[in-house]
């Protein structure tokens, strides 16, 4: 079933309320194409450089994904990408193969959690309406799981009560570091109200180790790349601008659509 944004937002409110344990695994086209090429026996080299893990450790990262994703909430149905409306997005021959074949792919990895939704949830849990994430993460205590350190401040700036456990960015060795990491996840899982977490492939796992050690993690990927300042993904460009603040406004042409997600 894909759950809408409403939905979800309802349950993370009510898991920071309820201090219950809760995840999203919030897949992307990467992912697909990382699960794809372990599944084919090949590694995609470049995928794996970006994401600073090394090739040898292909099956681990590839059980990762298994046991975050049914372990999660939530995890991304990429079916949306194909049905007409606002998500439609130019694809490659190859690139359109593989993300069609999204299920298969899952089924393939052992991923068998049908609670779904969007991929794009990341950047909607941000949208400029009068309940988002942000309204839902005043006056609790919030961790943050990134490579940017400036996005700290930014949200201190904002009113927020913030920590940070800073990972390797992207095209670094990330890996070296996973271990650590956990175990710092592990000590603080309950000293916050909520993790937010954008850390690459490796995020799942931080994701999982939150809920698995009783806390709420939520996955909201490339939103730290653009609070950092970077330019908006260019899949999202179409229907997402930013607002003044750290959150996303929906374009005109996108606002008709708004009833579907």
């Amino acid at each position: 079933m894909l759950y809408k944004l409403d939905h979800i937002l309802n349950d993370i409110e009510t898991s920071i309320q309820d201090k219950k344990p809760f995840s999203i695994a919030r897949l992307g086209d990467g992912d697909i194409k990382l699960l794809f090429s372990v599944q084919n026996g090949g590694v995609n080299s470049w995928k794996f450089r970006q994401q600073g893990i090394p090739f040898n450790q292909a099956n681990w990262i590839y059980n990762l994904y298994r046991i975050s994703c049914n372990n999660a909430n939530y995890v991304s149905s990429f079916d949306m990408y194909f049905d007409g409306s606002i998500w439609q997005r130019p694809m490659s021959k190859g690139m359109r193969k593989k993300i069609s074949n999204w299920k298969e792919i899952y089924a393939k990895a052992g991923i068998t959690n049908m609670n779904y939704c969007s991929p794009e949830v990341g950047f909607l849990f941000f949208l400029d309406e009068p309940k988002n994430l942000l309204t839902i993460m005043k006056n609790k205590k919030i961790c943050l799981i990134t490579c940017f350190r400036s996005v700290e401040k930014k949200l201190i700036d904002q009113g927020f009560n913030v920590s940070s456990i800073i990972v390797p960015g992207r095209n670094q060795n990330h890996f070296r570091m996973y271990k650590s990491t956990i175990k710092a996840i592990r000590k603080q899982a309950t000293k916050y109200d909520v993790f937010l977490v954008g850390a690459g492939s490796l995020g799942r796992g931080y994701s999982n180790c939150v809920k698995l050690h009783g806390g709420v993690a939520v996955d909201i990927g490339q939103v730290f790349d653009a609070w950092a300042g970077y330019p908006l993904a260019k899949r999202v460009k179409r229907f997402l601008v930013r607002t003044k603040s750290l959150t996303f406004r929906l374009t005109e042409r996108t606002k008709q659509f708004r009833i579907f997600f």
